[in-house]
């Protein structure tokens, strides 16, 4: 979901806080490297517990493109190996 880091607080704490899931896992990535540390920190600070840094989005779709090893998971929890 793309949105601006001033809106940000507002939002999160609305999905967060007020639909109890600030413990579900979120994933950050972005074109700014800066405002995604920033959002980061934002989001820790506010109680979620499960945040995850990914960086950018060119390091994001790098993983994604990545080949799978021996023993890595497919979607629905079956081994590829």
């Amino acid at each position: 979901v793309g949105m601006d880091l001033a809106d940000l607080p507002e939002r999160m704490r609305r999905w967060g806080w007020e639909g109890e899931n600030s413990s579900k896992p979120l994933l950050l990535f972005g074109d700014d490297q800066d405002e995604v540390r920033k959002a980061h920190a934002l989001l820790r600070e506010e109680g979620f517990t499960s945040v995850s840094n990914a960086g950018t989005r060119e390091a994001v779709a790098a993983a994604l493109r990545r080949p799978r090893s021996r023993g890595d998971f497919a979607p629905g929890g079956r081994s590829t190996s």
